[in-house]
Formats: structure tokens, C-alpha cells, sequence
């Protein structure tokens, strides 16, 4: 078994204005494992952070990260392991600036990238293409998952 999750980032202070777009509200209850539909907490460098069930989760829905990147610089990521796909974007100012993403249906080199990447982008990925050929290249059965403890937001009550 493995995460099936979308996670979002948004460098704002205007946490209500994300609560009011993604009509939840926050509570105080933690979500050691990501069991409730949707997860988030405010981060001490000034971002805010919400996980999402499911890697195709609404919260990183095109028309939903273009209104959050209005509110500052968004970061958008979706995981699936059961089949090795993983996908990042960045968003600013309401539209897409980069964006990639790894399908091992694909093959296990498969990369699809789009936009203007970080410049750390280059060298991260010769290092992960080496860590892939030192695990079996196209062979290779590699899943790695974290754990992070978040707070429960819920629907609000209509």
C-alpha cells in the first residue's frame, strides 16, 4: 500500500481567503497519517501547507491553482505510488511558470518537464539518474514514502 496525494503550498499569510476558495475551515485536530480528505497547517517560513486525498485531489485542479497563486506563490505536487507517478508545479500570479512529472508506466527515466525549471532542476536530476541506474536502471522497484503530521480542515456546514 502506498500514498495516493496531492499537496499544495501557498506562500501567503491570507489563510482565510484559502479557506473561503476551498470552502473548508480549519480546526485543531491533527491527522498523524493523512486519513481525512484534506490536511493543512501554517508553516513557519510563511507558506501554508494542505495534503489532499487521491494525487488527482480538486486542490490541484488548473482553475484552483490559478486563484491560489494569486494570493502568492503556489507549489503544487501529486503522488501516486501504487504506479510510480509523481508531478510538481509552480504557479504565480495565476499562471503555470514550470512544471514536470515521472510516469514509471512510462519507463523509469520517463521525465516530462515544461516552463522555465528552477536552475537546481539540471543537477537533481543527473543525481537521481544515477541513484536509478545504482538501483537496477529500468529494473528497479523503488518506492519511498515520509510521513508528516498535519491538521484536519473540514467542509464547512452549508
Amino acid at each position: 500500500m502506498g500514498f495516493s496525494i496531492a499537496w499544495i503550498a501557498v506562500q501567503t499569510e491570507n489563510h482565510d481567503s484559502i479557506f473561503e476558495l476551498l470552502d473548508v475551515s480549519p480546526t485543531t485536530e491533527e491527522d498523524e497519517y493523512f486519513e481525512s480528505k484534506l490536511s493543512g497547517s501554517a508553516l513557519k517560513n510563511g507558506w501554508f501547507l494542505l495534503v489532499g486525498k487521491g494525487f488527482e485531489n480538486r486542490l490541484v485542479q488548473r482553475n484552483v491553482l490559478s486563484e491560489l497563486s494569486q494570493y502568492g506563490p503556489t507549489v503544487a505536487c501529486s503522488i501516486e505510488e501504487h504506479v510510480m507517478y509523481s508531478s510538481a508545479e509552480y504557479w504565480c500570479s495565476g499562471s503555470k511558470k514550470w512544471s514536470a512529472a515521472h510516469d514509471a508506466q512510462q519507463g523509469m527515466y520517463s521525465l516530462k518537464t515544461s516552463g522555465a525549471l528552477p536552475n537546481l532542476f539540471e543537477s537533481l536530476k543527473i543525481r537521481v539518474s544515477r541513484d536509478q541506474d545504482a538501483e537496477g536502471g529500468e529494473k528497479a522497484d523503488v518506492n519511498l514514502t515520509a510521513k508528516r503530521k498535519s491538521r484536519v480542515a473540514r467542509p464547512r456546514a452549508g
